[in-house]
């Protein structure tokens, strides 16, 4: 994928199960493909939930392969290749989306011998990339179709072994291995405590406790939904109270800030109702404190919501909003990630300082080890040991 001016590419993302970032890892690699190749990308979402993500992403309402095929008629879709282009919906950013259908009952009626003919048109026209859900019967057709496919998998041992027994059965089916290039995607939650002094810190309470990191919304639902046992860092919240038990002992206090292009006209941060003119990138499902949470949901600001932290540095870059909000430390750790440290400023001061602590789940009943927590964290903070952990992650960051 070095040279420019390749023929038309289908290329597939897969993986062994939902949550491991294919989705972003598919706009992010859409977005640098049409602007590396100058030519255009169409994101095929092959989801039978009908979800929207990626014109949602993109600011993009397209029309379905459905709706299309309702309106041109299944004969004549593979004819009408002009026609057919004109339908697709393209963003500034060179990226446009033609997801399967909007509704679910449409779904079962769309099947490879339909969907054929019409990808064969838009191939002379788009660079295809399919974003595949694990497990639904396209599956096996993208692969087919596909000159390359990306296998997007966490490196835990779930996500592993599911992947082992996929491959088992994509090499039945005969599949060539050199189709399929492994992505290992390993998330680090900015802003979050190192994770080893995490595990340290329960196995001096005699637990035994393992650690996935995950993107922040998917790790919020498998919290709500008793997958996982806790959650950090937390910021608490009326509605997060409903399904978590927080530690009475905050975790760490946090300085929610603002950052702007560096070439913004912007320079303070407060107040905050002098911004309403403004739009303001989030990551979805994320609190930024009670003062910013607050004006959001009384409709005084304006959110544009992307999935990653990475993707809202992304589109804060490229002018998609005006003002990126995050913890301060976990934005210098993002941005210092990503080498685009210099390309952004904060404004000054923070907008509020927030407690940030450890969930414990509800639907676990793990009153008692919450209670415990408590007990060690109240006896780490008398130590040196707590200080010097602070410190440690601090001085990382500089």
């Amino acid at each position: 994928m070095e040279n420019h001016n390749l023929t038309p590419r289908v290329i597939t993302f897969s993986g062994p199960k939902e949550g491991v970032g294919k989705t972003s890892i598919v706009m992010n690699l859409a977005l640098a493909w049409a602007n590396f190749q100058k030519r255009n990308v169409l994101i095929l979402p092959l989801d039978p939930m009908c979800r929207s993500e990626h014109a949602q992403l993109l600011g993009l309402n397209p029309p379905s392969m459905a709706e299309i095929i309702r309106t041109l008629g299944r004969e004549s879709v593979g004819a009408l290749g002009v026609l057919l282009k004109g339908t697709i919906r393209i963003s500034q950013r060179g990226v446009g989306v033609l997801p399967l259908s909007k509704r679910r009952s449409d779904v079962a009626k769309m099947s490879p011998d339909i969907i054929l003919p019409m990808l064969s048109r838009l191939s002379q026209n788009f660079d295809i990339f399919i974003d595949v859900d694990p497990y639904f019967p396209m599956q096996v057709f993208a692969f087919d179709i596909s000159d390359l496919v990306f296998w997007v998998t966490n490196s835990n041992v779930s996500s592993l072994n599911a992947t082992a027994g996929m491959f088992r059965e994509i090499n039945e089916l005969h599949f060539p291995m050199s189709k399929f290039e492994i992505v290992a995607n390993l998330y680090d939650m900015p802003g979050a405590v190192d994770p080893k002094e995490v595990e340290k810190f329960f196995k001096q309470m005699g637990k035994e406790v393992t650690i996935e990191v995950y993107p922040w919304a998917r790790s919020i639902e498998m919290f709500q939904d008793g997958e996982a046992d806790g959650i950090f860092t937390f910021f608490k919240t009326a509605e997060r109270e409903t399904y978590t038990r927080f530690s009475r002992e905050a975790l760490i206090t946090q300085a929610i800030s603002l950052w702007v292009p560096r070439t913004s006209r912007l320079e303070s941060a407060l107040p905050l109702a002098r911004l309403s003119a403004y739009t303001f990138g989030v990551v979805h499902m994320t609190s930024y404190g009670s003062l910013f949470d607050g004006m959001v949901r009384s409709a005084a600001l304006r959110t544009d919501e992307s999935y990653t932290v990475e993707s809202c540095i992304n589109n804060l870059l490229l002018g998609r909003f005006d003002i990126w909000v995050n913890n301060h430390y976990g934005a210098v750790y993002a941005l210092r990630k990503a080498g685009k440290l210099d390309e952004v400023r904060e404004l000054a001061p923070p907008i509020q300082e927030t407690a940030s602590y450890v969930g414990f789940s509800r639907k676990r009943k793990l009153d008692a080890l919450r209670d415990e927590f408590d007990r060690n964290l109240v006896l780490l903070r008398r130590s040196d040991r707590y200080q010097k952990i602070i410190n440690s992650y601090m001085d990382a960051l500089k």
